[in-house]
């Protein structure tokens, strides 16, 4: 339902919303509020980034490109964000590092997330320019509930949704094996951090802008390039 909200609304508007809702609950988890208060932020957090943030940010950068260069842009767009996701993590690393008590550490980084999320919101919502035509082309195209409906009984819109799901799933495995590796073979809290960030966001930068490439030059058709 995000995409609708991002082609009935304003994508800028939308990214702005999500990222200083964002930087709310982190000021809320690092206060420290017990369990169930971390556990709510992250439900609205979840809704913020994939009701709210993701669908914008679509519909954003497909503004910016035409049709035949969608593969680059979205490319580029994970390669930038693998760029910038790499510095933030190391920054973060070394900041939970310097403090003696690594729980302190990761308190102190999750209240400078939320500053940085902020600032990024309000640039969002000052700089980002959004042409008049192109909105007015965007709100004709909006998705209807029937047009939702009828997408809910393609088969293809199954199949698409099974590889994004699997997907989420390896990349969220990924996760646990910091903790694996932290208790069942040793390994620091900062070394964790560096090999948290490598896996996660180094490979993205560089596999990002390729496969979006790939897809525009040699595939030159996303189902050809999906299998």
């Amino acid at each position: 339902f995000g995409g609708w909200f991002a082609d009935k609304f304003s994508p800028r508007k939308l990214i702005a919303v999500a990222m200083i809702g964002t930087a709310a609950c982190n000021f809320f988890i690092a206060s420290a509020p017990g369990y169930a208060g971390t556990l709510i932020a992250h439900v609205v957090m979840a809704l913020m980034g994939m009701g709210l943030y993701w669908s914008a940010l679509v519909k954003a950068i497909g503004m910016l490109g035409h049709a035949d260069e969608q593969g680059r842009m979205f490319g580029y767009l994970e390669g930038v964000r693998g760029i910038i996701s790499t510095i933030v993590g190391f920054a973060g690393t070394a900041i939970v590092a310097a403090v003696a008590v690594p729980a302190v550490g990761v308190l102190w980084l999750i209240r400078i997330y939320g500053i940085i999320a902020v600032i990024l919101g309000v640039l969002v919502w000052f700089v980002v320019t959004e042409s008049a035509d192109q909105r007015a082309a965007s709100e004709r195209q909006a998705v209807t509930l029937r047009q939702l409906v009828n997408a809910a009984k393609n088969p293809y819109t199954w199949l698409i949704g099974g590889t994004i799901m699997s997907i989420y799933c390896s990349y969220t495995t990924l996760a646990y094996f910091s903790p694996l590796l932290q208790h069942q073979f040793g390994i620091g809290v900062a070394m964790l951090g560096v090999i948290g960030v490598v896996r996660s966001y180094v490979f993205q930068f560089v596999a990002g802008p390729v496969s979006g490439i790939v897809a525009d030059k040699v595939a030159k058709s996303t189902p050809r390039f999906l299998r």
